[in-house]
């Protein structure tokens, strides 16, 4: 199996959390706690692109799977926090941001599993 998708999403993460000042767009008013948005987003997305990697090998999405996926996706979200903590950028860890990973890894993990199930009650019929 060879997890392009999930490789090119943990490189796009590791940048986008560890260069000196987060990309913004400019003149662009965000509002409050939207950087725990995009955190959540991020390690939902990084599930997803995990699940996506397994389906094209032709893997099932058994529960048991998905939840050490997304053991391992939460590990990573506290290995990003302590590598910005690490880092010689104005960045620090955020007890919060890894709270808002670890929000986003539960959902898609949740999401990715009904709809397997849903597939499969589906395929039984």
């Amino acid at each position: 199996m060879k997890p392009i998708a999930t490789g090119i999403c943990i490189l796009l993460i590791l940048y986008l959390v560890l260069t000196p000042t987060p990309p913004e767009a400019p003149r662009v008013m965000l509002f409050e706690g939207a950087d725990k948005v995009v955190h959540a987003c991020m390690m939902a997305g990084l599930m997803l692109c995990v699940a996506f990697d397994r389906l094209r090998a032709r893997l099932p999405l058994s529960p048991r799977s998905m939840l050490l996926a997304a053991l391992w996706v939460m590990a990573f979200g506290i290995l990003t926090e302590q590598l910005q903590q690490a880092s010689a950028t104005p960045r620090t860890a955020d007890p919060l941001d890894a709270l808002a990973d670890w929000t986003g890894t539960i959902l898609a993990t949740a999401a990715i599993l009904l709809r397997s199930r849903r597939i499969a009650a589906a395929d039984s019929r």
